[in-house]
């Protein structure tokens, strides 16, 4: 870090996470002295601003990443992991969106005002995981929900948009939603079976009857982060035909009875939550906003339970926790 700030690269800075990121970065509360954007050779971008300046994309190279204090890593898995395990075992910090070391319970996995930062680790290792869009909203509103009673589960179907397969799933479903009206045979390459006019049912790799990798992560990653039981939430992904937002209908599990209107109050008073109508709590509603919309909010039939229905901006959302990851580790001088 040089008197003048941080020197970040950011990792997939085309694609629909780095470029939500970078918007985000633009209002951080912390100096960037040098930003390297960084993309894979598919990328047609040559070019992106940044606070008012041009700066060249460049490909992932040792050269590249030289001088680097702090990387996000926001792009799929593979393609650049070795490289970026390479530069935390060097000594730079990581923040990785992608789920790189998914697999490993000694990174810590943090969302800001819901778990701490485990701040010898993220010293020791030089890497901190940011959860996706999904496993913050379950856990959010899972905090929330904890204030007033006993967890004994989280169950949900979640609504995610073309842009979670990046931003060649976007152009598809604009190419999918253009050949309809035209009488031309539909781009189908990210999503083979169609998705305008109609829905996924299932998202993510795994057995056809069985649940998606997926849905499995976003559900470990919101247990561990709550500090509950893996088993105790599960989490169905579908992907409808929407460019961006996602929405998500949850049911609460308690241990005892939930009284609907302390629920509503702690759920309007948690920070990362803003309590909505349900005309304002569409996927589009929130397009650009950082804090997840919840509403909908009523007691299960069953009478140990309650429903709702909550809606974000994934890719604010996402962004929006890396970077105050990033404030909050400089305050305990880990940068």
């Amino acid at each position: 870090m040089s008197e003048y700030g941080l020197n970040v690269a950011v990792i997939g800075a085309t694609g629909v996470i780095g470029t939500e990121l970078l918007a985000t970065l633009a209002r951080a509360p912390f100096d960037i002295a040098r930003l390297v954007p960084i993309a894979s050779r598919a990328s047609t971008t040559d070019t992106l601003m940044f606070k008012d300046r041009a700066h060249k994309v460049v490909d992932l190279t040792p050269e590249s990443l030289d001088g680097v204090d702090l990387a996000f890593a926001a792009l799929p898995r593979g393609a650049a992991d070795d490289a970026l395990r390479e530069l935390a075992d060097a000594g730079c910090m990581v923040v990785d969106l992608a789920g790189i070391w998914a697999e490993d319970a000694q990174v810590p996995l943090v969302a800001l005002g819901i778990n701490p930062v485990e701040l010898e680790a993220v010293r020791e290792l030089r890497v901190v995981r940011s959860p996706g869009p999904l496993a913050l909203t379950v856990a959010a509103i899972g905090a929330a929900a904890a204030t007033q009673v006993e967890l004994a589960g989280l169950r949900g179907t979640a609504l995610l948009p073309a842009s979670t397969a990046g931003r060649r799933g976007v152009e598809e479903l604009s190419g999918q939603v253009v050949s309809s009206f035209n009488s031309k045979d539909p781009p189908r390459v990210v999503f083979p079976h169609g998705l305008a006019f109609d829905l996924l049912p299932r998202w993510g790799d795994g057995p056809a009857d069985d649940w998606t990798d997926v849905e499995l992560r976003a559900a470990a990653d919101a247990a561990r982060i709550l500090g509950i039981d893996p088993r105790r939430v599960a989490l169905s992904v579908a992907v409808a035909p929407m460019f961006s937002g996602m929405g998500l209908s949850l049911n609460i599990l308690a241990t005892t009875p939930i009284a609907i209107d302390p629920l509503k109050v702690a759920l309007e008073e948690y920070p990362a939550v803003r309590l909505r109508e349900p005309r304002r709590l569409s996927p589009r509603a929130q397009n650009e906003q950082a804090r997840i919309a919840v509403g909908r909010v009523r007691a299960d039939l069953g009478g140990l339970g309650a429903h709702l229905w909550a809606s974000a901006d994934p890719a604010r959302l996402t962004a929006a926790n890396a970077v105050a990851l990033v404030a909050d580790m400089m305050l305990h001088d880990l940068l």
